[in-house]
């Protein structure tokens, strides 16, 4: 069995070319800081967290520090979690038995 996660990165485009224009319009407020969280804490991959990092170093804002930090620390938990879904060989296996059950008990209810 083969996971994907590969999500939609509205960091990749959207957030590196206009991050000046948000921090602009957002300063330093609540609204920076919930958009950072927003856009980095979903990511899986150890890469993307890296891509977050270096962009960061450059475009350094105090008052979304320890927000950057934490989504950070959410995104490399989360490729942590990945990883260790991909490297499971039996997962196949146990989600197949256990859609069998569910299906066979469905079916018992229909009777």
């Amino acid at each position: 069995m083969h996971f994907s996660f590969k999500p939609f990165s509205p960091f990749s485009n959207f957030t590196q070319e206009s991050w000046e224009h948000l921090t602009k319009t957002y300063g330093s407020g609540l609204m920076i800081t919930w958009f950072v969280s927003a856009v980095v804490s979903p990511f899986a991959s150890f890469e993307k967290a890296k891509e977050v990092e270096e962009f960061f170093a450059s475009h350094a804002m105090p008052c979304i520090a320890r927000t950057l930090r934490q989504s950070l620390e959410r995104a490399n938990i989360n490729a942590k979690w990945v990883q260790s879904v991909q490297n499971e060989n039996e997962l196949g296996d146990a989600v197949k038995e256990l859609t069998q059950k569910i299906l066979g008990y469905c079916l018992l209810q229909i009777i």
